[in-house]
């Protein structure tokens, strides 16, 4: 199967819009924002086409945004990049089995704990 030509921010929104109606307004949020970064980071290598994104350039994200963000918030993001990168598959963007190929960030069980104490006046602001 041929590989179509899709830009790379084309591919973002539609799996953004697809995704929209079947999500909260805060994991969309969540998505956004990723794809936000990986568009930035694709821009920063002159990527605008979904054929030239490889598992060596996901890596490469995945590398470039553990230099800005903890562990925790990069393994969310390769999740949903890894999700995107299946939707992109499924519209011929991408070679078929990509997805496969990402493997969400590695973190320890003390990474995944917050050990940080509210105060009553915080926990009342948040909820």
């Amino acid at each position: 199967m041929e590989l179509k030509a899709t830009p790379s921010h084309d591919a973002t929104h539609r799996y953004l819009k697809k995704k929209q109606a079947h999500v909260t307004d805060k994991t969309y949020y969540n998505y956004n924002t990723t794809l936000k970064r990986l568009l930035e980071f694709l821009d920063e290598r002159n990527i605008d086409d979904m054929r030239d994104v490889d598992s060596d350039e996901i890596v490469r994200f995945e590398s470039w945004r553990l230099d800005s963000v903890k562990p925790i918030t990069c393994r969310n993001d390769m999740r949903t990049i890894k999700n995107f990168i299946h939707f992109c598959e499924t519209i011929q963007a991408v070679p078929a089995g990509l997805h496969e190929l990402v493997i969400p960030t590695k973190v320890s069980e003390d990474e995944e704990i917050c050990d940080d104490i509210l105060t009553r006046q915080e926990a009342v602001v948040f909820s």
